[in-house]
């Protein structure tokens, strides 16, 4: 019976040295990685969000989705405002017209023509389409306002997360150093007590 104990102790032993050792090498290579990131510069949560909020494709798309609705609604304004529309033109003839009369012959016109027209139109009614479209131009500008602000608020909260994430991992990997200290403890007094 005490043989068979004796057995039983070095299985134990044997089996928790083997899983010592899996847990500290793993560990170990888990504490590797802070070191492989020395050169990473540290940013704050104000840096990472401003950083995210400049550079990030779906803010600009929403910045732009804005600035085109505010066009919008000026382009929709501007059918109450008069028209203004102007043409110019210039035509060279090669020869001038000979016209025949009963004294002889009277060339016509020049050879440089020139011709300027200008007009002015003002909408006095419409149906109700200007200001329909005024209206709608307005709430288009909204609906880009309110979606350009959500997409902040998303970037904001999806950057915040990840950041308090990164801190939580390093100091997962704090605990898992602190960890492998323990172990690598037990593993020596362990390994004393075997001798």
């Amino acid at each position: 019976m005490n043989v068979f104990l004796g057995h039983v102790k070095r299985t134990l032993n044997r089996h928790a040295l083997s899983e010592i050792r899996t847990r500290i090498c793993m560990i170990m290579t888990v504490g590797a990685i802070p070191c492989l990131a020395q050169d990473v510069p540290v940013f704050t949560l104000e840096q990472c969000l401003r950083y995210g909020l400049e550079h990030s494709a779906t803010a600009r798309q929403a910045l732009l989705d804005e600035e085109i609705a505010r066009t919008q609604v000026g382009q929709a304004g501007s059918l109450a405002l008069p028209q203004l529309t102007m043409d110019a033109g210039y035509r060279r003839l090669d020869e001038l017209q000979k016209v025949d009369l009963e004294e002889g012959s009277q060339t016509v016109g020049s050879l440089d023509n020139y011709e300027v027209t200008a007009g002015v139109s003002q909408l006095l009614y419409s149906g109700g389409q200007v200001g329909a479209a005024l209206r709608a131009a307005r709430l288009a500008r909204e609906q880009a306002d309110a979606e350009r602000q959500r997409t902040n608020a998303d970037l904001v909260r999806d950057i915040s997360i990840q950041f308090y994430g990164l801190l939580l991992a390093e100091e997962r990997v704090a605990v898992q150093a602190a960890s492998v200290e323990q172990l690598q403890s037990y593993a020596a007094q362990t390994a004393e007590r075997q001798r």
